[in-house]
This record gives structure tokens, sequence and C-alpha cells, in this order.
């Protein structure tokens, strides 16, 4: 879960729903690295006694963070999945530069890349604050076959998703704007 603002990315009812996923036996092998450059003491906007903020901040029952990595790509390569629980995201870059790597993806119907799951690239839940539905999402991550058929599906769209292609794109929408 690469993330700035955890508020947004939606981290907090990612460790909620995480510690929820843990607790089912297909799924106790989960872990989950929290990469970003917030301080994971962010989390305690809950309140001190928030036992996400304090699972969060000993790293207990799987969940780690690591505040920053440059470049992300070792991240990528090393995930079996990646995780961004978008409050609000026009367009994810970590969900397309994930995909584009052939790593599968859970995201938020609020993530304008969702779309790019829809054909099995991932798994796209109805927002971060469904909690039994991203924890379901996470143990479908646990399977290393559902995990796989989603990285196969991932191959196919990494061609669609390269800066070059979006650049190109993008100009011919300019020069069809000079031509009107």
């Amino acid at each position: 879960c690469p993330a700035v603002n955890y508020e947004l990315k939606g981290v907090g009812p990612l460790i909620d729903a995480f510690g929820r996923a843990r607790c089912r036996a297909d799924a106790r092998a989960l872990k989950l690295i929290v990469l970003g450059a917030a301080s994971p003491r962010a989390l305690r906007v809950r309140g001190p006694r928030d036992p996400v903020g304090r699972r969060f901040d000993s790293a207990i029952d799987g969940v780690h963070h690591v505040s920053s990595l440059s470049p992300i790509w070792p991240a990528y390569a090393a995930a079996d999945a990646v995780v961004l629980l978008s409050w609000y995201d026009a367009c994810s870059r970590v969900v397309l530069e994930a995909v584009a790597m052939g790593v599968p993806c859970l995201t938020t119907r609020f993530n304008g890349a969702a779309d790019l799951l829809a054909d099995g690239a991932g798994w796209i839940v109805s927002s971060p604050a469904a909690g039994d539905e991203v924890a379901a999402a996470l143990a479908a991550l646990a399977d290393p076959a559902a995990r796989q058929a989603a990285a196969d599906a991932c191959g196919p769209l990494g061609r669609r998703v390269t800066m070059e292609r979006h650049v190109d794109e993008l100009m011919e929408i300019y020069a069809e704007v000079m031509r009107a």
C-alpha cells in the first residue's frame, strides 16, 4: 500500500480490514507493508486508545511501515499485490504502475484506475469503509491461484498503461483540438 496521505488513501480502514482478514485460517500468512512518507503515528487521529494505531505502531499482526523507497519499482517487484483503498483518485498512478509490472491490485470504485482491473487484473471494492468487503478481497489475495490469475490478467494491460502511450494519446487529442 504506497501512500502519502494515509487518510485519503484509506490506510486506517485497510489496517482494520487486514486484521479481520488475518483472522481467517486461509489468510493468516498475509503481510501488509504500508509504504509512505507519513508517520505511522498519523493514524492516531482516531484517538490514543484506537487499537488500529497501536497495532500499526508496533508492527504486530503482519503490518509493517516503510517510510520511503525511491525508486518504488523494487517494491512493486517484491509485492504479491498492491492495495490502494482510495477515497478519491482520478486515476491512480500506483495502480497503473503495478499493473504494468504484472502486479494485481485491490482498489475502490472511487479510483478511476479501477476500470483497468475490471477484466480480472485485481479486485474492486465499493469503499474503504466496506470493511467486510475489503477483508474478503484481502483474503482472496492470500489464495495463490487467485493471485496468479489476476497477475496473468495484468499482462496484456501493461502495454495499455505505458507513459509513451499516454503521451501519444494526449498529443493526438491536442492535434485534434488544433485542427478543430
